[in-house]
């Protein structure tokens, strides 16, 4: 199976929120938060990066 069987078309909803190469991620990702939305408390980041 090819890779392009999986493209999908995005458009940002917000300029916080970005179409980004993702290590790990076989094609373009969709990263940001909208307004009003935060993340949890346990949210873990190291150098930048969400871990989880």
């Amino acid at each position: 199976m090819s890779t392009s069987s999986f493209m999908t078309a995005v458009k940002p909803l917000h300029l916080g929120v970005r179409v980004r190469t993702v290590t790990g991620v076989p094609g373009p990702f969709v990263t940001g938060l909208l307004p009003g939305c935060d993340l949890p408390p346990t949210a873990l980041f190291h150098r930048a990066r969400l871990l989880g």
